[in-house]
């Protein structure tokens, strides 16, 4: 059902979908199940009252979902329908960054999903980068940090990210957050990849923490 849905504009063949949920089972009992569960499907909407319509096409199957509602789907119009940021328009992209309360798909182990997994957040990563760097453009830093901490959420990893954090902490003059958030970054990375962060980071944060020494 979530690959269908996955698919809606296009029809989806059979062996592909046999490929996909069954790979290494006889081909004749695949087939059986996959018929066997597209009934199971169509009894679950119409006991559920969904208007949903698993319909064939050709080698394949196409589903209809009427009027529902695609929440990932729906949350990228919005954003591509979005109008430039300003002061008036903010909270209308800052609302748009919210609604991503995570990734696709993401209680569900399906290898599929990655490919749309990765590219609705890339676009999410995208927004969040523009939305921190107007406000920190603007000198709301404390709204700045509060974006690259929910970027750091989902991008762990991501030195640029953590790096402009630690700047905007030392803009604010918050030396505590600055010498912790570059501790904890350091140590996350040794544990977890046995890396350390860039020279040209390592150097900032040096010359920065010693610049009272001057």
């Amino acid at each position: 059902f979530a690959y269908l849905v996955y698919r809606r504009q296009q029809p989806v063949r059979k062996d592909v979908l046999l490929e996909m949920l069954w790979p290494y089972m006889d081909t004749k009992k695949a087939f059986s199940l996959l018929y066997t569960t597209t009934y199971q499907l169509r009894k679950a909407f119409e006991s559920a009252g969904y208007p949903f319509l698993i319909k064939s096409s050709g080698d394949g199957y196409v589903i209809h979902l009427g009027n529902a509602v695609i929440e990932a789907e729906e949350w990228e119009n919005r954003l591509a329908a979005a109008p430039e940021l300003s002061d008036s328009t903010l909270s209308l992209h800052m609302n748009l960054l919210d609604m991503y309360r995570g990734d696709y798909l993401a209680e569900h182990d399906y290898p599929w999903a990655e490919i749309e997994k990765n590219r609705l957040r890339t676009l999410w990563y995208q927004h969040a980068l523009r939305l921190a760097q107007y406000l920190r453009n603007h000198r709301r830093l404390l709204d700045a940090a509060g974006v690259h901490l929910k970027i750091q959420k989902l991008y762990p990893f991501n030195e640029y990210n953590d790096w402009t954090l630690i700047q905007i902490y030392a803009e604010l003059g918050d030396r505590a957050a600055v010498e912790q958030h570059y501790r904890q970054f350091v140590a996350m990375l040794k544990e977890s990849l046995g890396t350390t962060p860039t020279g040209e980071m390592q150097k900032w944060y040096e010359q920065w923490i010693n610049r009272d020494a001057r």
